[in-house]
């Protein structure tokens, strides 16, 4: 599954390594992984399914207890803020997030938990990306 680093932030895990696969690297990434599992260590995934499915989901939990190691599912742990709803912001809320995402002094990172501190709840770049970019270019295009 496309996970990042900041999907397991509530978690309240201090990892060790992070084997994130996107959709060109799922089986390299899986692979790095098993080569690191020993006896005691731990393979944290938001679900099951980030293991694969089927039979292949079992011979990879099956490969991590064998080499020692064990598998935890967070259950309950949310991957990522709902989409948004065009009634969840003002326009002067979005003018505060596109003035804050504008300041290219800040890292990207810093941008994102100004705006959440803002806010009050997390956004996503894709979610700020939609309100500061693509949002206004489609309605210049109307």
């Amino acid at each position: 599954m496309n996970r990042r680093e900041k999907s397991f932030a509530s978690a309240n895990i201090a990892p060790g390594k992070f084997f994130i696969d996107t959709d060109n690297s799922k089986q390299l990434e899986r692979e790095a992984m098993l080569h690191c599992v020993r006896p005691g260590v731990t393979v944290v995934v938001m679900a099951k399914k980030d293991l694969g499915g089927g039979a292949g989901q079992v011979s990879i939990i099956k490969a991590i207890e064998a080499a020692g190691g064990s598998v935890e599912v967070l259950e309950g742990v949310k991957d990522a803020p709902p989409p948004l709803s065009e009634t969840e912001m003002n326009a002067a809320q979005e003018a505060e997030i596109c003035r804050i995402w504008g300041n290219k002094a800040l890292s990207e990172a810093t941008r994102l938990i100004r705006i959440e501190e803002y806010l009050g709840s997390p956004m996503e770049k894709a979610q700020v990306y939609y309100v500061c970019v693509t949002k206004p270019k489609r309605k210049k295009a109307k």
